[in-house]
């Protein structure tokens, strides 16, 4: 009898579960308008604000490959991966990016943010190292550029005695902007404009403990409804 009673609770609770999801969905459907409503207006902003407030950002990239100079067998190769490891850790020292930019009279940046606006990738094995730097200008990126590769390439040296550090290819010129993106911005923005007024709604439902119907009454004083008094606004 026990094992009974207790399927039977069990359907009741799933059944129950079963209609809030369906009342959750009803309740969204219903204010359907004013979900795209909300989704329209954040797609709008994130275009304006990405038109009207971000400016155009330009990557130039540069090579640098390293060796060290006795490639003659397995070991070498092993050496030399290290080293450009090591050389990879070095673009962003404090050093370099301060003497970059006093050599090239910019005073209008700290080196923490020119650090933020460079990327250095490494491949796995790999001795070819690869710097990225972004800026608002897409001149300053290659020059910055080119320069960053030019002073830790001779710290380096300083550093390791090695004469294998090589520009493999210079800074290239940006042929356009690198972002921002509209695109990612207008998904988020729709994404934002989806999520959060249905976040809002399925609040102000669950927060809501008025009875408003039968079922309400069935549910929540699990008692039945002899008859309803039917309500017109006039």
């Amino acid at each position: 009898m026990n094992n009974q009673y207790e399927n039977v609770a069990a359907a009741e609770v799933e059944e129950e579960r079963v209609v809030d999801l369906r009342e959750l969905f009803s309740v969204l459907l219903s204010k359907a308008l004013w979900i795209l409503l909300c989704m329209a207006i954040c797609v709008a902003g994130a275009i304006i604000y990405t038109k009207a407030f971000l400016k155009p950002q330009y990557r130039s990239t540069a090579v640098i490959y390293v060796n060290d100079g006795t490639m003659s067998n397995t070991g070498s190769v092993a050496v030399a991966t290290y080293l450009a490891e090591d050389y990879a850790k070095t673009i962003k020292l404090e050093t370099v990016l301060k003497t970059s930019m006093a050599e090239l009279g910019i005073t209008n940046m700290s080196h923490t943010a020119l650090a933020s606006r460079i990327s250095v990738s490494l491949e796995e094995e790999s001795r070819i190292v690869v710097i990225s730097l972004t800026d608002e200008s897409p001149a300053r990126a290659q020059t910055l550029c080119n320069k960053i590769c030019e002073v830790s390439k001779v710290r380096f040296e300083q550093m390791t005695d090695v004469e294998r550090v090589s520009i493999y290819e210079e800074a290239t010129f940006p042929a356009g902007p690198s972002g921002p993106s509209l695109m990612t911005n207008v998904i988020l923005g729709a994404m934002i404009g989806l999520v959060l007024p249905c976040a809002v709604i399925l609040l102000i439902y669950m927060i809501d403990d008025r009875i408003k119907t039968p079922e309400d009454v069935q549910r929540t004083l699990k008692l039945s409804t002899l008859g309803n008094i039917p309500f017109h606004k006039d």
